[in-house]
């Protein structure tokens, strides 16, 4: 789950002096994508007026790739800047530039690699913490919503070990989000925000487990009505590939609603399969493909007859398997490697002949 960025172009430099000229400089080149000579003209400028916050926090948006990834980003050195930058405002006549500097510092806590996720993680949140309260205290309802959203998707990715309620934590924050991203004021923020929170209800291990799941499938459905296979096809398939996972692990009271659920599951599975990501997003085809093979053998269990289910499953987990191969997931295919080998052994037995004379090889 990506954070939304909150102010990654350029800051207006204030007409007159120095900052003028240097800012002004630092944008023509960012505009130009000459982002290495940005970076170089940025680092004259802060060495030349080190006091000026602006420099720096526009350092420090380039060094973190705010705009675009390139050679000298660096997020230690963005960090290091925007530090320097919320050192020289004013907190209590500039709380709106404090707000963005601890937004563009959460952001950039995330892509850092020197510290320990948990501790890169609880910085970014404590940082999106402040930036929301002080949005919301300056009535600025749609950065406090965007700072919700971070929230929300920065708890989902801390450890469930060390922060049990993380579930809820992000449940929590994506609510408020959707207090103010409606399908009527911003119908993509919303449906992202609601694809978001159904995945953290289905992730949820307190109450109901199926009132929660169905909380999800709501959810999904809701961003769907957004999300069309003709405008967003990569959006609806992953909405799709999520409805499948949740159908799938709704309990049921009996085995007819298993199975119903589990075709139901497979439908979308194959609804997400006919968008055209294989091309551009193989790794998200191969993990649909095997999400659709365990829900065929999670029906086989449920069948009296399940050879059609089993050779179903196979080929999902040996399609699945050969992309991630060509993807360089090596974790993943072995995984679809391990369902595939049993079923193989199940569905295509040595004949007789065989068998008997595999058997009688002496071992070595």
């Amino acid at each position: 789950m990506l954070a939304e960025n909150s102010f990654w172009a350029l800051m207006p430099p204030k007409p007159g002096g120095g900052q003028c000229s240097w800012l002004l400089e630092a944008n023509k080149l960012c505009q130009e994508h000459e982002c290495e000579s940005c970076v170089a003209a940025l680092l004259e400028a802060s060495q030349a007026e080190p006091m000026n916050y602006a420099i720096h926090f526009q350092m420090g948006i380039c060094c973190s790739a705010g705009c675009r990834s390139h050679s000298q980003t660096s997020p230690v050195i963005a960090l290091s800047h925007l530090r320097v930058a919320l050192t020289l405002i004013s907190s209590a006549h500039q709380p709106r530039e404090r707000a963005q500097i601890l937004s563009a510092m959460g952001n950039t806590w995330l892509t850092s690699s020197r510290e320990s996720t948990q501790v890169r993680l609880q910085a970014a949140i404590s940082c999106f913490q402040e930036g929301a309260q002080i949005y919301r205290s300056l009535g600025d309802l749609n950065a406090w919503a965007r700072e919700e959203f971070n929230l929300g998707n920065t708890y989902c990715e801390l450890s469930e070990e060390t922060s049990p309620g993380k579930w809820v934590e992000a449940v929590s924050h994506y609510q408020s989000a959707l207090q103010v991203r409606t399908r009527v004021s911003d119908p993509l923020c919303y449906a992202a925000t609601l694809e978001n929170l159904g995945t953290a209800y289905r992730q949820l291990s307190f109450g109901d487990k199926a009132a929660n799941v169905r909380k999800a499938i709501l959810c999904y459905r809701k961003a769907l009505q957004v999300y069309t296979a003709t405008g967003f096809p990569v959006q609806n398939a992953s909405l799709h590939n999520n409805l499948g996972n949740a159908y799938v692990s709704l309990p049921s009271a009996d085995p007819a609603s298993t199975s119903k659920n589990l075709r139901r599951a497979i439908r979308h599975f194959d609804h997400a399969l006919r968008s055209p990501t294989q091309v551009s997003l193989p790794r998200h085809y191969a993990a649909t493909l095997f999400n659709r093979g365990s829900a065929f053998l999670r029906l086989a269990l449920e069948e009296q007859n399940p050879q059609s289910s089993l050779r179903a499953a196979e080929i999902c987990f040996e399609e699945a398997e050969e992309l991630f191969t060509q993807c360089g997931q090596v974790e993943n295919a072995r995984r679809a490697r391990q369902r595939v080998e049993p079923l193989r052994s199940c569905l295509h037995p040595p004949p007789s002949g065989e068998a008997e004379k595999l058997h009688s090889q002496p071992s070595e």
